[in-house]
């Protein structure tokens, strides 16, 4: 018996219909509660996804196995710490008996991994790519398969649909601004949703989130905390602290760490302020924001809390929308760098750029990290709440 570990970025299903015209000839499929079964005459593979419930813990705990295997040398193997962190479906596969002779069960498996495209596999020591190639494990381990030997079959998972008129002009005029800066176009275009499709938080709710946000980011800054919690009670919108804000509310003794990530969160506030039409130019993400000059304006917008609620008004969905598609293909230029572990401008201007620096050491990253994290909430993407918002690179459609 072979025991394997199928991991896919992308969250998907495994139908009966997909491992039909995935398995080879002859092939008998079984669809259980748990589980699904495809079986020959001679050896079968049983598939099971793991519940979403139990990703996380999953994944954290492989990436802390890499971790203990690599010892003091985990720092350069971010960028597959990185790949693992990244799953969204993860698949237990167990081949009966584990003499697979006419490669039937694998070739099934790689064109499962093939058809699902950003996959890989772990066979409980190490980890193959979607066509069987060692990423990780002891020098001299053997290819999961022989390519020559394997059908391979692959299919259209989850086809994308076709751009709307609305995303081709979104593209086009966001690639504008994007070359004025000569960011590498990826070979992939990238899409937020049609304008039809979107539907925003309120008005209201984004200004409570900024007077919420903001008072917790004030006390992490130093500003007295008894004074500073009595003005955001007083506002009402101490009801919409996120249950992270409300957890850094109640340490007793405030990390440095602790503090440095809640002080990130300005790029957040910053982000909301211009979606509020606080703040007139959506400005390239290349430095932080003016960190002073927004406290500044928030305590100058926000001296009577109802009016700021009351009166927030929203940019249109056109400007916003330009804004997020333009993060998401510069963080997916930032992520492929990381990938291919490459050198970015510390300025993020391919045209006159500053000097090359490790995209892990380059602060511009957590700018954009945080502009797309705010956008996202803003667009309600996958309906999460604050402290569960995502920021794929990949969003869910795509087009060659």
């Amino acid at each position: 018996m072979d025991n394997l570990t199928l991991y896919s970025h992308h969250d998907v299903q495994l139908t009966v219909e997909m491992l039909e015209s995935l398995a080879v000839e002859g092939a008998e499929i079984e669809s259980r509660e748990d589980a699904t079964i495809v079986s020959w005459n001679d050896v079968s593979v049983k598939i099971q996804m793991l519940p979403e419930n139990e990703l996380s813990v999953h994944l954290a705990g492989f990436q802390n196995y890499i971790r203990t295997v690599v010892g003091e040398e985990a720092e350069a193997f971010e960028n597959l710490l990185d790949m693992i962190g990244s799953v969204g479906a993860v698949f237990g596969c167990v081949i009966e008996p584990g003499y697979d002779r006419k490669n039937k069960a694998k070739s099934l498996l790689v064109s499962i991994a093939a058809s699902l495209e950003e996959c890989f596999l772990f066979d409980g020591e190490s980890i193959f790519s979607s066509f069987g190639e060692l990423w990780f494990g002891a020098e001299g381990t053997e290819p999961f398969a022989d390519l020559s030997d394997l059908t391979v079959r692959k299919v259209m998972v989850n086809p994308f649909p076709a751009a709307t008129p609305n995303q081709l002009d979104r593209y086009n005029r966001v690639r504008v601004m994007m070359d004025t800066y000569e960011v590498p176009e990826l070979m992939k275009r990238l899409w937020v949703d049609d304008e039809e499709q979107e539907v925003f938080r309120t008005p209201s709710d984004v200004a409570r989130r900024v007077l919420a946000l903001h008072a917790v980011v004030c006390i992490a800054r130093g500003r007295p905390r008894d004074e500073t919690l009595k003005e955001l009670k007083a506002s009402g919108a101490d009801k919409f602290l996120s249950p992270a804000e409300q957890e850094f509310l109640s340490l007793k003794k405030i990390s440095d760490d602790d503090r440095q990530a809640m002080i990130w969160k300005l790029e957040r506030l910053w982000l909301l302020m211009w979606s509020l039409r606080h703040i007139d130019k959506f400005s390239w993400p290349n430095q932080m924001c003016d960190v002073d000059g927004l406290h500044e304006l928030i305590f100058a917008k926000s001296k009577d809390p109802k009016v700021f609620i009351e009166q927030a008004q929203m940019r249109s969905k056109k400007a916003i929308l330009d804004a997020a598609q333009m993060v998401i293909q510069l963080q997916a230029v930032i992520r492929s760098a990381m990938i291919d572990d490459e050198q970015i401008p510390g300025n993020l201007n391919w045209k006159k750029p500053s000097q090359a620096v490790d995209v892990r050491s380059c602060p511009s990253i957590g700018v954009v990290a945080e502009r797309h994290f705010a956008l996202n909430w803003l667009r309600r993407f996958q309906e999460a709440d604050w402290d569960d918002v995502d920021v794929p690179t990949v969003p869910y459609a795509i087009i060659e």
